[in-house]
């Protein structure tokens, strides 16, 4: 089974000003989608995903990019590396873990006939 896996990192909060700086992100509102090439009984890929928030430092803003020249790629790249690997590894291990068990079940449930 092969899994692609995406970031979506395109919700963002901003301070509107911040020092001399206006529209700094602060916190990313973070999606990670898995999606399997295998396809379900209806024809459908296999799909899980995880979500949550990453705070950003801005402690220092020497290097600042204007809201209006950031793309998708310096947002996803910001959110992981303030994550760390280790925590960028984990999530995705985890989305990959629930498609896994989505394709192969380890439990079910059956209901016992009269």
């Amino acid at each position: 089974m092969a899994t692609v896996i995406t970031w979506d990192c395109k919700t963002v909060d901003c301070y509107t000003t911040s020092g001399s700086q206006t529209n700094v992100i602060y916190k990313v509102h973070w999606i990670v989608k898995a999606v399997s090439d295998t396809l379900d009984p209806d024809g459908y890929a296999y799909m899980d995903s995880s979500v949550g928030v990453q705070i950003l430092d801005i402690s220092d803003l020497n290097n600042f990019t204007p809201f209006d020249n950031l793309t998708h790629s310096d947002i996803i790249s910001w959110t992981k590396s303030a994550m760390g690997s280790t925590q960028v590894s984990n999530v995705e291990s985890e989305v990959q873990l629930k498609l896994q068990e989505q394709v192969s079940p380890s439990t079910i449930t059956l209901t016992v006939s009269d």
